[in-house]
């Protein structure tokens, strides 16, 4: 199983971006600062995709897509937590849980820990 983890900063947007990426032929790839409207693009077979920015048109999110068969199921998770997906990621003959997290600095800029420092900050 090929395992993809990019951070794409922004968003997969241009042609050499969807590309390169096709170019690892992934079965699973989760992508933080993913954009939802790229998600397309990329032809997964299934998608999951999670945010905390609600109030921008065009946010970054989570986003977990399968490819080659895979398939994946969300499983039950805490709302109140942010941008984390519990995961059952499986295809015809083998099957996993899995945890996708997209892990902010200190200083988050959206969500419920948007402008919280110190010790009550999000790591």
């Amino acid at each position: 199983m090929n395992i993809l983890l990019w951070n794409c900063n922004n968003g997969i947007n241009k042609l050499e971006q969807i590309d390169y990426f096709k170019s690892f032929q992934c079965d699973l790839a989760v992508i933080p600062e993913l954009k939802e409207r790229n998600i397309s693009s990329l032809e997964p077979e299934c998608a999951v995709w999670v945010t905390n920015n609600h109030s921008n048109p065009n946010p970054k999110g989570l986003g977990v897509l399968t490819f080659n068969g895979w398939q994946l199921d969300e499983l039950p998770r805490d709302e109140d937590m942010e941008i984390y997906i519990p995961l059952r990621i499986f295809n015809s003959s083998r099957s996993f849980n899995l945890l996708a997290v997209w892990n902010f600095y200190w200083a988050c800029k959206g969500g419920r820990f948007k402008d919280v420092k110190g010790e009550n900050a999000l790591e």
